[in-house]
């Protein structure tokens, strides 16, 4: 049944091990963190509005109109989204979007493909549609692929299922069932970046490197595997070593930067095991694991280098409808 509003919300993510090499069939592993994104969908007259905070790109009669550049880089595509469930669901002329957030954008964290996801679920609970999982995906990547170019699919895969998972490619991926609760010490850089630009920036170096990038990623592969291993007992030292590990090989890519490298040092020096960028790299957040009494001490240290730090909790809820 067709409703006036519906509401929806999705989680971010972070990847545990695996950036860029996942796109070259390495298996990566990946959770939902509760930093969440929220969309409101209403009923309007006629056209399409989408608003995240001040930003706003609407479009009536064949015209865009975005309030700044940014607004039509970032907006824009979710417009494209919008009109093509309008048109293959029906049941409505015209719809506001109104997205809020509580992760920082273009940090690695998945938020782009969580608007998506939760825009898609929202807007077909709206127009009296019950989506399943694998539309809510195909609906979040047709977005990011406008967005990233060649993305992996694992944005839209995660921050719709939720959880904690391996994942090669669309249909090749395990939820995995931690033993308890982990939570993991998240700092953001403040660089913003483009994970477009920083996936081809990898497959020109593994274009022109090629044995270097074939011995890295065999490298990495079997780094995985003991990394799956001790998630089993959450072994959280090993874990740590071994983002230490993964790090380094990111950093051989090149999409590791200075100040990725300045969080990855104090988070260390802070007292956590490991730490290691998450998302496309060049910037944006980096992540880190301790014991867990320790969490809270680290993060208090580390904000005076960084003032953007938390402690994220792992395994949250996939895309969701939320009541009102």
């Amino acid at each position: 049944m067709r409703r006036e509003r519906a509401k929806a919300s999705a989680p971010g993510k972070v990847i545990l091990w695996g950036e860029h090499f996942v796109v070259y069939g390495s298996t990566a592993v990946v959770t939902a963190i509760d930093c969440r994104v929220d969309v409101v969908c209403s009923l309007i007259g006629e056209g399409v509005s989408i608003r995240s905070g001040r930003a706003v790109c609407s479009k009536r009669g064949g015209v865009v109109r975005c309030s700044s550049s940014s607004a039509w880089r970032t907006l824009h595509p979710l417009m494209g989204l919008v009109e093509a469930m309008l048109s293959e669901l029906g049941g409505a002329d015209g719809v506001e979007v109104v997205i809020s957030s509580d992760m920082p954008r273009g940090a690695g964290l998945g938020s782009s493909a969580a608007v998506s996801a939760a825009t898609a679920k929202a807007l077909s609970t709206l127009l009296g549609h019950e989506l399943s999982p694998s539309d809510v995906k195909r609906w979040a990547m047709r977005a990011e692929q406008e967005i990233h170019g060649r993305p992996s699919g694992i944005d839209p895969h995660i921050t719709t299922v939720g959880g904690t998972l391996t994942y090669r490619r669309p249909d090749t991926w395990e939820g995995i069932e931690l033993p308890s609760s982990l939570r993991l010490l998240v700092i953001d850089t403040g660089e913003r970046r483009s994970t477009g630009k920083l996936v081809e920036k990898v497959s020109r170096f593994a274009a022109e490197n090629r044995t270097i990038f074939e011995e890295l990623k065999a490298f990495y592969d079997e780094l995985v595997k003991e990394a799956l291993d001790t998630l089993k007992t959450l072994d959280l030292k090993r874990m740590g070593e071994l983002m230490r590990l993964n790090q380094l090989l990111l950093r051989a890519v090149g999409v590791s930067t200075e100040d990725i490298e300045r969080a990855v040092e104090v988070l260390q020096r802070s007292g956590a095991y490991g730490a290691k960028l998450t998302g496309a790299g060049g910037g944006g957040c980096v992540i880190a694991v301790a014991e867990d009494d320790e969490l809270e001490k680290i993060c208090e240290r580390t904000s005076r280098a960084f003032p953007r730090v938390w402690v994220a909790r792992c395994s949250e809820p996939g895309v969701r409808v939320e009541e009102e």
